[in-house]
């Protein structure tokens, strides 16, 4: 099983109302649509509305602009998407994840002064993910090149 970030997949779900357009969003959503792969948004599992105010972490809480602290939703989307995965039969073999997210940031994500200053950190879920699967290779959408051939091979077998 593969997890994706919903709006890798094309699924409307990021803070803007939109989905994150990349050249692979076709093949990610036939893994989904074939069951190989889940897609997430723990954002959105959390009960947020799309569209929505962006958020950042901000010394470990996660905040939109305003200062509204919206750190419960967040984790209780994590909660939320975990309990599915693990409740799935197959444990998963690779996490595709929406880079710079507070949710799923693999190694970047926004500096938490809403400049759009990016810096090594990782997302919420991301980080509840690595705890949940330590030895799952986790990547984000800059990475997807490397993986192509072998997630189309599995469409194929």
């Amino acid at each position: 099983m593969i997890i994706i970030s919903s709006c890798l997949a094309g699924i409307d779900c990021r803070y803007d109302g939109n989905s994150f357009p990349t050249s692979y969003m076709e093949l990610l959503h036939d893994l989904i649509t074939s069951e190989l792969a889940i897609s997430v948004c723990p954002e959105v599992e959390g009960g947020l509305p799309t569209p929505r105010p962006s958020a950042e972490i901000v010394e470990g809480r996660i905040l939109i602009k305003n200062g509204e602290d919206l750190t419960k939703s967040f984790q209780q989307g994590c909660d939320s998407v975990l309990k599915r995965i693990t409740s799935k039969k197959v444990a998963p073999s690779l996490a595709i994840l929406k880079s710079r997210s507070p949710s799923c940031g693999v190694s970047t994500i926004y500096d938490g002064t809403f400049s759009g200053r990016i810096i090594q950190g990782s997302g919420l879920f991301m980080r509840r993910l690595r705890q949940a699967y330590p030895d799952l290779k986790i990547i984000d959408e800059t990475e997807l090149e490397e993986y192509a051939t072998w997630l189309r091979s599995l469409l194929s077998e």
